[in-house]
C-alpha cells in the first residue's frame, strides 16, 4: 500500500487524467482548500500541485473532457474554473511549470453549489484573421463553445453557455 499526506481533507473522489493509452497513470485530486494535486496513480508521487487563492473549497470532483483536455473545477461558493494545457505538459513528459498553465474563471453561479457540474461541448467555430501588415498571412482559430448544467441550493438547475 502506498500513501501521501496531503495535510489536506479531501472530501471529493481522485479523478483520473485520461490519456491515449489504455491505462490513465496521472491522479487528480481536489481539496477542501482549494488545491489541486497532480499525482502519480501507481505510487501516489507528487507530480504538480497548485492552491487556488480567492475562490471556496473543491467538495466535489472535477470535470475533463476527453476531447479538448480541459479540466473543470466548481468550487462552493459557485465559481466554475476551467484549466488549459494539462494534457500537452503531461504528454511531453517535461517538468509541469505553473507559468505555462492557464487558469479561467469561467462564471458564477449565484448561491452555493455544491453538486457539482455538469460540462458538455457544443461546437467548434473557426475564424480567421488575415494579418494586413504581412501580406498573404492568415491565422485560423477555434473557438469552442460549451454548456454548463449546474444546480444550486437556491432550488435552481441552471445551463450556461460560455466559449473559450
Amino acid at each position: 500500500m502506498y500513501q501521501y499526506d496531503i495535510m489536506e481533507c479531501v472530501f471529493a473522489a481522485p479523478v483520473l487524467f485520461p490519456d491515449n493509452s489504455n491505462n490513465s497513470n496521472i491522479s487528480v485530486i481536489v481539496t477542501q482548500s482549494s488545491s489541486l494535486f497532480l499525482l502519480q496513480t501507481d505510487t501516489l508521487q507528487l507530480l504538480w500541485y497548485i492552491r487556488i487563492d480567492g475562490i471556496g473549497s473543491f467538495p466535489r470532483p472535477p470535470e475533463i473532457l476527453n476531447s479538448t483536455g480541459y479540466l473543470f473545477i466548481q468550487d462552493s461558493s459557485g465559481t466554475l474554473l476551467a484549466i488549459k494545457r494539462l494534457r500537452n505538459l503531461m504528454r511531453r513528459n517535461t517538468d509541469l511549470e505553473i507559468p505555462t498553465i492557464e487558469i479561467f474563471k469561467v462564471l458564477k453561479v449565484p448561491g452555493e453549489t455544491f453538486g457539482g457540474v455538469r460540462i458538455l461541448k457544443t461546437d467548434e467555430t473557426d475564424i480567421s484573421n488575415s494579418n494586413s501588415s504581412n501580406s498573404g498571412c492568415s491565422c485560423k482559430t477555434t473557438i469552442a463553445s460549451y454548456r454548463a448544467l449546474i444546480g444550486s441550493r437556491d432550488d435552481r438547475v441552471r445551463c450556461f453557455y460560455f466559449s473559450l
